[in-house]
């Protein structure tokens, strides 16, 4: 089974890649970087599509990075049982430049 993770936060996104992928962006304008994430993200998804459901996983961090019953779909998908997260811990917060914490906005009751 296979988890494909895209993001449409395309200026967020390319603002990444400029700064930390260093060597695939070179020359090219951030409006450039944004249609390479583009281009990524329709061939992720067609990926997806032609594995078929029982076999990918299409996510989209825009989605589940704040609302963890998406990761707790997945986790039903994988076969798991009695397994179930009840917040996300962000490992990179971004251009903010803090590390990891706790979000809170995800917690389940």
């Amino acid at each position: 089974r296979f988890i494909i993770n895209i993001s449409y936060r395309y200026v967020r996104q390319s603002k990444t890649m400029k700064k930390h992928l260093i060597g695939k962006t070179d020359g090219l304008k951030r409006t450039e970087v944004k249609e390479v994430i583009k281009r990524e993200n329709d061939f992720l998804t067609e990926l997806s599509s032609l594995l078929g459901s029982d076999s990918a996983k299409l996510l989209d961090v825009t989605e589940w990075s704040e609302d963890v019953s998406i990761i707790n779909d997945v986790v039903d998908w994988l076969g798991f049982e009695n397994c179930k997260f009840n917040s996300i811990v962000h490992e990179n917060n971004g251009a903010l430049g803090e590390g990891f914490g706790h979000d809170n906005t995800t917690i389940l009751d």
